[in-house]
């Protein structure tokens, strides 16, 4: 049995449309945010690193990677001296009488 109703919906595939470019959307969005989140992060390591010859304090680098809500930013010794120990007994400090 009808009951009575009808709908009629106006503009659908517009909503259609715009619905199917969400992800580039959210993506665009999150990756400004995170773009923001990873500079001032950036900002706030380098001002507190050890200043002895600068070395650290002038390494210090982000990126974003991933996709729209899958995003991520690192913060971190660029590779210039990522594999050097320097930067982790900074960190995590380093056993007495040695390295």
């Amino acid at each position: 049995m009808p009951s009575g109703y009808s709908v009629k919906v106006t503009g659908l595939k517009e909503i259609q449309a715009r619905f199917g470019r969400s992800p580039q959307i959210v993506d665009k969005h999150s990756r400004q945010a995170m773009n923001k989140s990873v500079d001032l992060t950036k900002r706030n390591v380098s001002a507190q690193a050890p200043a002895h010859s600068g070395h650290l304090k002038g390494a210090i680098d982000g990126k974003v990677r991933g996709f729209g809500a899958n995003i991520e930013g690192i913060v971190g010794p660029n590779s210039a001296i990522s594999k050097e120990v320097y930067p982790f007994v900074q960190e995590f400090g380093r056993k007495p009488g040695g390295m």
